[in-house]
């Protein structure tokens, strides 16, 4: 285990530290096939809040360079930028455009090349030259890639983003002058189905984001390095068993069994802090787990004080106590004999509570 001071785990804002960011393989692959076809198709990176969007669509900004030559082309033949409408100021098309101008001219490779920036330090930048702009990227055979995050932004009631201005975007699109990476809450094609009528909103291929896959999980834990993870095996676990890979909760939790290494913390003490940031995270259903950890919950009856109990010890304690319960109310077995077991179960609680040490080092 790390003895390293500094915490490699992030939970309060986007990643933007290539050496910290791992997993979504899959969809990475997904982006860039669809990036370096000869006619590259828009993307639509769908998933709820916190689920990782943002990080996902920076990490394609930070290393696309290295990426592409994977699948035969070259970094020259793409400008990839990332742009938040959320930090962008975009209210009206004009602003739009311009904030694509201004990220795409703080590259290098942009700025000294006068027939990409040229076109792009006009005054007053609004959709035809904007359109002018992008013939001449195609001419000079460079694709501009926008990581476009925070799309709700655009749909504020108060903007100017009329289906005029989604159509430009289709017909760059459908040009192939302009490839974007929407993050977005929902699918686009849902937001046509409240008024939009711009074929842009059913142009682009859709990848949805979800948890990470166990491997994936098992390496976000395991940070900085699966040779030398800062947590311990152990406290890797737990962050697995409270995050059940979410890829936000997994930092969290990871975040803070970290802590409480660093500071003589007690697990305990990190899992409540755990549990009171997780509070309104949107969470993936598993209903099988559910079933368990509410079965595993009647068994906990007495053991509350207690922090040594087994989860599947739990589970079967419950799993006894239901079936009993069940046959006492059909009737298979009588009440009488189902209060004997109650009044035997709650003996062993009693007594497994005597056996536990009178202090858990509450607050440690």
């Amino acid at each position: 285990m790390s003895s390293q001071t500094n915490c490699p785990f992030l939970a309060d804002r986007m990643l933007t530290e290539r050496k910290f960011f791992v997993g979504r393989r899959d969809q990475i692959r997904f982006i860039l096939s669809r990036m370096t076809n000869d006619q590259p198709t828009s993307v639509n990176v769908v998933g709820d809040r916190r689920v990782g969007k943002s990080s996902l669509l920076y990490h394609i900004y930070q290393s696309y360079e290295e990426q592409v030559t994977a699948y035969g082309r070259r970094a020259e033949e793409f400008v990839v930028v990332y742009l938040s409408l959320r930090d962008g100021n975009c209210r009206k098309p004009e602003d739009f455009y311009q904030a694509v101008a201004d990220q795409l001219l703080q590259r290098q490779r942009v700025l000294s090349n006068p027939i990409l920036a040229q076109p792009l330090q006009q005054s007053q930048l609004n959709g035809s030259k904007f359109f002018r702009a992008m013939d001449a990227w195609k001419q000079a055979k460079v694709l501009p890639v926008v990581c476009l995050d925070n799309f709700e932004e655009l749909l504020d009631p108060e903007s100017q983003f009329d289906d005029g201005f989604y159509d430009n975007l289709r017909a760059l699109q459908g040009r192939s002058e302009i490839m974007l990476i929407i993050a977005s809450r929902r699918k686009l094609r849902e937001y046509k189905q409240k008024g939009r009528t711009s074929e842009f909103f059913n142009v682009s291929q859709t990848e949805v984001l979800q948890d990470l896959s166990e491997s994936e999980a098992q390496d976000l834990v395991r940070l900085p390095d699966t040779q030398n993870p800062a947590l311990s095996e152990e406290r890797q676990q737990l962050a697995l068993k409270w995050a059940d890979r979410h890829p936000y909760l997994l930092q969290l939790a990871a975040l803070y069994l970290w802590e409480a290494r660093q500071f003589d913390k007690s697990n305990e003490w990190a899992q409540r802090r755990f549990e009171e940031d997780a509070r309104g995270v949107p969470r993936r259903v598993n209903p099988a787990r559910m079933v368990f950890m509410g079965i595993g919950r009647l068994g906990q009856w007495g053991q509350q004080l207690g922090d040594t109990a087994d989860d599947w010890g739990n589970f079967l304690k419950g799993m006894v106590t239901l079936v009993l319960l069940g046959l006492a109310l059909t009737g298979v077995v009588k009440w009488s004999n189902f209060g004997s077991f109650m009044q035997d179960f709650a003996g062993e609680i009693l007594k497994n509570m005597q056996t536990q040490p009178d202090q858990k080092g509450e607050g440690k």
